[in-house]
């Protein structure tokens, strides 16, 4: 991909050093702008050709927008499964990833998906499963989701309850020294 942008970013400075072309007069179209914006993005920017991108990344490419749903489906879900593990597997909490791997079959086969099943001990077994651990991994992630999941769930609660509570839960993580890390990442790789 970055030949073929490095083609046409090569031949449209060509025309344009004629002078009988101006930029406006080209228009670079494709059909997988998913895969060729960063691309388009990083070659005009280098060869200081200007570019207008007609293209909207998904919300699921922003892991913060992302995780906002995700907090929000969490609730109106009542912690089920998918939510939880989506917003486990995010990265964005301090649950070690070999826990959350460690646990999801067990949650899976004993059908644990409300918040309250993860309040009190779990106490069926599973061949080769260390239960002592299991329940350490539920009570870390009872624990972290708790205020969040109580002041969700609050009856009268208002909206504004709901965005503070969501706002704590993004303090809780820490989410503004992670998006600093984000960018740094981005500008490393060029793409912001």
């Amino acid at each position: 991909r970055d030949d073929e942008v490095l083609n046409v970013v090569k031949t449209i400075a060509a025309k344009v050093s004629t002078k009988q072309y101006r930029y406006s007069d080209f228009a670079v179209i494709t059909g997988d702008m998913e895969n060729y914006y960063k691309y388009i993005a990083k070659l005009f920017k280098k060869y200081e050709i200007p570019v207008f991108i007609d293209y909207k990344r998904s919300t699921s490419v922003n892991l913060f927008a992302d995780l906002i749903i995700a907090l929000i489906r969490l609730v109106e879900y009542g912690f089920d499964y998918d939510v939880l593990f989506h917003v486990l597997r995010l990265g964005v909490t301090n649950i070690d990833q070999d826990d959350i791997d460690y646990i999801e079959n067990y949650i899976l086969t004993f059908r644990r998906t409300s918040f309250k099943s993860f309040s009190q001990d779990w106490k069926r077994g599973m061949d080769g499963v260390d239960m002592v651990r299991i329940n350490k991994i539920r009570e870390h992630i009872y624990t972290y989701f708790k205020d969040y999941m109580s002041a969700m769930t609050k009856k009268g609660a208002t909206v504004s309850d709901y965005c503070r509570a969501i706002y704590a839960f993004l303090e809780k993580i820490d989410v503004s020294a992670q998006i600093e890390k984000y960018i740094e990442k981005f500008k490393e790789e060029e793409e912001y």
